[in-house]
């Protein structure tokens, strides 16, 4: 995640599939079980870093990683693949230039 301004930008996370293959089923169960690799660093990001900003915003055109994006808190932000995690009380007018001014990067 990285820092613009009120707000922090998600994108391009990955896990590495040989590590979680390399894992014994237990392992893989308690991992899936806590929501997954993404999940819990998603949440643990949102609670580390949520009084620091205004908003979380993501990137997201895989189908996979949107279900689990959602699940952790994220909603649409109206541009297609944007998505955005709020933590501050702002006004709607608010939210509106700040998923305007991100949605202009593009992919990130």
């Amino acid at each position: 995640m990285r820092k613009l301004d009120s707000v922090y930008l998600s994108g391009g996370s990955c896990s590495d599939g040989d590590v979680i293959r390399m894992m014994s089923p237990q392992e893989r169960s308690l991992v899936d079980a806590a929501g997954g690799v993404w999940f819990q660093i998603l949440k643990y990001k949102f609670a580390k870093l949520g009084n620091d900003c205004e908003a979380f915003f993501g990137h997201c055109g895989d189908a996979r990683a949107l279900k689990v994006a959602l699940a952790a808190g994220f909603v649409p932000a109206g541009p297609l693949h944007l998505i955005v995690n709020w933590h501050l009380p702002i006004t709607d007018g608010r939210k509106q230039q700040l998923v305007e001014r991100v949605n202009a990067i593009g992919a990130f």
